[in-house]
């Protein structure tokens, strides 16, 4: 909370500068291509915030709360970055229920997940191998996968947006492995498509019903159906040869599911044995700890999250929030947000806080909320770390293709975010005198997918100082 009378004061002038701002300061090339695309002002919030100034530049509808896509993803990290700290790793604790001889356990192995965001295909494998090179080579048993440390999540893949099959609709969990997801490799040959699943998950088979088809490629994946039942994926549909070879990246449903497949198959090829089942439980009190397999550090995989945008690691890592109270659940991680965004005397109107990631229909955040976190960090001791998470304007992440040709790029730190009827950016610009600038633009309209060139064009006036702008 605010210490003092003055510092309240100080943030009451400054949210009734911010309320009073006006459409007219909108920079001309702004507004120009905002009325080119006939998207109204009132569905647009920007925030420019110049790192050595004590007020905004520019400000429109900053206390507007709305829906923010993946920038609600900066929240997310920053909250981790400072709640957990940037060298927090995540633990996944192995048990063994019984003896070990010559290498056989005679009992169940149990694997308690701890929350791991970025318990990927390579690392689970590596995991396993360290469960060997701890004396485990078969396992006359069960193997129980324990994900208690989170509440259970809602089952429904399809709720968002009825594409139960798209990666970024995986559910989180507290032993989430690789994303839960897995790739489709697609090539035509002759009249046939051939499909290659990896990494595929033991109890998981493939129905390949597709059809090669003749004509161009155009948006090939709209005319591929996925059917997940039970361990059953059928692919049905057409295929244009002209495509060539093709990836495709599907949600494989219940995580627990997907785990003890990619165990089973990864079990077998290090040459182990599994005599009773793979199955979902809870750890048994008395089994002793084996071993302790470590994420890497937050920082990593906050950096490894926001480049790309990962829906479910961000859903994952806002559950983890609250894991210190389990079972961990996104009421509680709100509510730790909320308390920790107070603390740091964070204006946050109308902050609706649903899985931390934006892929929400409900989440809400002002672009003041966004712009005094972003100000917030740039002070703090985890800002280089939260810079570096950030794609990089016209070098990589969601941005490797933006603004490429131009003087800005390598010159803006910024996350994304697209929906439906929201486009955003929230992140740090390096103007043509080298300062620093906070810059918000939340747009949410019906055709906020053309928002694009007028968040370009108030990029441009940025960098170039801001000519004209408030000083």
């Amino acid at each position: 909370m605010w210490r003092t009378w003055a510092e309240r004061l100080l943030l009451l002038l400054l949210l009734l500068w911010v309320g009073s701002a006006c459409a007219a300061r909108l920079p001309p090339a702004v507004s120009a291509a905002l009325r080119a695309q006939h998207i109204p002002l009132a569905d647009v919030g920007i925030v420019v915030w110049p790192v050595y100034r004590s007020r905004p530049t520019l400000a429109l509808h900053a206390r507007a709360a709305m829906a923010p896509a993946s920038t609600m993803k900066l929240i997310t990290s920053l909250a981790a970055l400072d709640l957990l700290g940037p060298d927090y790793r995540w633990k996944t604790r192995v048990y063994a229920e019984g003896p070990i001889e010559d290498g056989l356990l005679k009992g169940n192995l149990y694997v308690v997940g701890g929350g791991d965001p970025y318990l990927t295909f390579d690392r689970l494998w590596r995991m396993l191998r360290a469960i060997r090179l701890a004396g485990v080579r078969d396992i006359d048993g069960d193997v129980v996968l324990d994900d208690s440390l989170f509440a259970p999540q809602p089952d429904d893949p399809g709720a968002f947006d009825d594409a139960p099959r798209e990666p970024y609709n995986a559910p989180p969990s507290a032993l989430l492995t690789n994303f839960n997801a897995t790739w489709l490799y697609l090539h035509a040959e002759g009249n046939r498509v051939q499909v290659q699943m990896d990494p595929q998950p033991a109890n998981l088979s493939m129905v390949n019903r597709l059809q090669a088809v003749a004509g161009p490629c155009g948006d090939w994946g709209d005319s591929l159906n996925l059917q997940l039942d039970g361990g059953t994926l059928t692919l049905t549909g057409r295929y244009p040869a002209a495509c060539g070879r093709q990836m495709q990246g599907i949600n494989l449903g219940a995580p627990l599911a997907t785990t003890a497949g990619l165990f089973e198959s990864l079990w077998r090829e290090l040459g182990g044995k599994v005599t009773g089942s793979i199955v979902p439980g809870l750890l048994t009190p008395g089994a002793r700890q084996l071993l302790v397999w470590s994420s890497p550090p937050l920082m990593d995989v906050i950096r490894a999250m926001d480049k790309f945008s990962n829906n479910v690691m961000a859903k994952t890592m806002f559950l983890d929030l609250s894991a210190d109270t389990p079972p961990a659940d996104a009421e509680k991680s709100a509510a730790r947000v909320q308390d920790w965004l107070d603390r740091l005397g964070i204006a946050r109107p109308g902050l609706v806080l649903v899985n931390g990631s934006g892929l929400s229909r409900r989440e809400r955040v002002a672009p003041l909320t966004l712009a005094q976190l972003l100000m917030y960090a740039y002070r703090s001791p985890v800002y280089g770390e939260l810079e570096s998470a950030l794609p990089i304007l016209g070098l990589d992440g969601t941005l490797r293709h933006r603004m490429q040709d131009t003087p800005l790029a390598g010159r803006a730190h910024l996350k994304t975010g697209t929906l439906r009827d929201a486009k955003a950016i929230a992140g740090y610009v390096l103007d043509s005198n080298r300062r620093r600038v906070v810059v918000v633009f939340l747009v949410n309209a019906d055709d906020a997918a053309d928002a694009t060139r007028a968040q370009d064009a108030l990029l441009r006036w940025v960098y170039r100082g801001m000519p004209g702008g408030r000083r």
